[in-house]
């Protein structure tokens, strides 16, 4: 079976050292929000990470290649569960800095 239709979890991606501790705040309770037991962030050399002054996060809330995810996408409140996550995430992160 292709690799991507059974992958899950959620990935965000940082550059700058600051970046860092923003997707760390974020990413357990994006998971958790949306029901995802893994998450994970990584450092990635992405133009709209590297190239700003201020903290930046690519957020991938889940893998759409995955045909059960891609249908959980298709809930109606499948976007407020990660706009809560990600909201709970950046509480969590002005509170730190």
């Amino acid at each position: 079976m292709e690799r991507g239709r059974v992958s899950h979890g959620t990935h965000l991606y940082d550059f700058h050292p600051q970046s860092r501790v923003l997707a760390q705040a974020l990413a357990a309770p994006l998971a958790a929000a949306i029901g995802e037991p893994q998450h994970a962030s990584f450092w990635r050399s992405f133009y709209v990470t590297r190239q700003t002054g201020m903290p930046a996060v690519l957020v991938e809330v889940n893998f759409l290649s995955n045909p059960a995810l891609e249908a959980q996408t298709r809930q109606p409140d499948d976007a407020a569960k990660a706009a809560r996550g990600i909201l709970q995430g950046l509480l969590e992160f002005f509170t730190r800095i």
